[in-house]
């Protein structure tokens, strides 16, 4: 009974699990990527400060609001 003989290159069977393992991390990390890309909720947003002044805190709240509109606009 003879046995096959197979070509062998030094390091090649042990480079492939490796590339595997990369490769397997790479896509791993772009699923997460765009995961926390679609997370983000501060596309669309700005921060500006304002300070208003009136006779009751709603009334100020409501004033500080549209004076914050304004300006981000």
């Amino acid at each position: 009974m003879a046995l096959r003989l197979e070509t062998a290159i030094a390091g090649t069977r042990l480079r492939w699990p490796g590339t595997y393992g990369v490769l397997l991390l790479l896509v791993i990390v772009m699923l997460v990527e765009s995961a926390r890309a679609e997370d983000s909720d501060e596309a669309y947003s700005a921060t500006v400060k304002v300070d208003a002044m009136a006779d009751n805190a709603a009334a100020a709240r409501e004033l500080a609001r549209v004076d914050g509109q304004k300006r981000a606009l």
